[in-house]
């Protein structure tokens, strides 16, 4: 992947989404995938369940693939909860 793409996800109670993102110039990025999926295994911000969240999470990153025509490799991830 181009060091001027930039992947992040946010891993959320009732989402997990993801984007593609490319600095187009310093300070204003395109986005250019997303893949937003349901979270499954999570519950306040806490992973109750690894397998049920890791399908979630990789569901997301497929989508987010599919719509940026790039393959993920490393990405910025967020996680808020307790």
């Amino acid at each position: 992947m181009d060091e001027a793409v930039i992947v992040g996800i946010d891993i959320g109670t009732t989402k997990i989404c993801t984007l593609v993102g490319r600095e187009e110039t310093p300070g204003q990025i395109r986005i250019m995938g997303v893949g937003v999926e349901p979270s499954q295994g999570i519950r306040k911000g806490v992973i109750v369940d690894l397998g049920a969240a890791a399908q979630s999470i990789a569901r997301s990153v497929e989508k987010a693939e599919h719509t940026s025509g790039m393959e993920i490799s490393s990405a910025l991830v967020s996680l808020a909860g307790s």
